[in-house]
């Protein structure tokens, strides 16, 4: 892990990176085995601005990581009914997720635009064969998502705290 910040007057700024390994051993009652090693980078970049007045402006970039867990990668086939079995992927990898972060505030309000990246997400995949259908789950597709959110924090009388917080 590598971090470091720089205020510059009005700006601040903040960089870090953090490395992980991850090594998988895993082995199924049925002697189904799962082996992984892979290193991953998730870098988070952060700068905001404040004007002269209450106006703050704020943009990050982040990576997260989802890891499947081990019942997923392993090799099984699992029972479910006469027509349903469940079966492990052990090609199944993380899921990976970009998200940037564009963020307003002024006084008590809060406005914010995030954008969510995963090229590799990890979706459900049913096939039938033979009449049986078998599901497991894949690294399937790409989703892209953008989330508007806006909040206020603040006393609307001198008797009454609220926090309103309104997504789309």
């Amino acid at each position: 892990y590598l971090g470091s910040s720089q205020e510059l007057g009005r700006w601040y700024l903040y960089g870090s990176i953090r490395i992980e390994n991850t090594d998988i051993k895993g082995e199924a009652n049925g002697g189904s085995k799962t082996t992984k090693n892979y290193t991953d980078w998730f870098p988070y970049l952060y700068a905001s601005y404040s004007t002269n007045g209450k106006y703050n402006y704020s943009l990050s970039y982040t990576r997260t990581i989802y890891r499947p867990m081990l019942s997923l990668m392993n090799g099984y086939v699992n029972r479910i009914s006469d027509v349903l079995y469940d079966k492990g992927n052990p090609d199944l990898q993380a899921e990976l997720t970009d998200v940037l972060d564009f963020t307003v505030s002024h006084d008590r309000h809060s406005a914010s635009l995030k954008y969510r990246y995963k090229p590799k997400a990890i979706t459900e995949l049913f096939e039938v064969v033979d009449g049986i259908t078998y599901h497991t789950n894949v690294n399937y597709g790409t989703i892209s998502s953008a989330t508007l959110n806006y909040s206020y924090s603040g006393n609307l009388f001198a008797w009454w705290q609220t926090n309103f917080y309104l997504a789309g």
